[in-house]
């Protein structure tokens, strides 16, 4: 019998390797794509996991002006081992709109008093209205 990882399916760890990823110096190409790897996964183990929207976002945002720098492509090739092949540009810039829209989601809904969205951490809850407001995509 297959023995299980007890973290395999826990949103949290998948977006604490994708945060140790995103933090690594230096960031490459490679570093990135590992933590879009995982921060997608913490997201869709769980559709409302703000902190992995977020952490989607910032990688998102770093990761755009890489993938359209042909040089640095063809510099970060030889880094691919781990994190297989860069992911497409398009591809990327459709995860920042998905978690610019679903981070405005969940400040929209937590400032809403619904009960069902009290729980969330209020500290992370003002950082993605910052990091929104910082693009000037935050509804009120």
């Amino acid at each position: 019998m297959e023995r299980r990882n007890a973290n395999a399916n826990n949103p949290q760890a998948h977006a604490q390797l994708a945060t140790l990823h995103y933090l690594t110096t230096p960031t490459t190409l490679n570093t990135l794509t590992l933590s879009l790897r995982y921060f997608c996964r913490s997201i869709e183990l769980n559709d409302t996991y703000l902190r992995g929207f977020y952490g989607l976002k910032l990688v998102t945002q770093k990761l755009i002006p890489l993938l359209s720098d042909s040089t640095s492509l063809k510099r970060n090739n030889s880094d691919e081992d781990e994190a297989g092949p860069p992911p497409k540009l398009e591809a990327v810039k459709k995860l920042e709109e998905l978690a610019t829209s679903k981070l405005a989601e969940i400040v929209r809904q937590h400032g809403s008093g619904k009960k069902e969205w009290q729980g969330l951490n209020e500290a992370e809850v003002a950082a993605a209205r910052e990091l929104l407001d910082r693009d000037g995509k935050v509804e009120r």
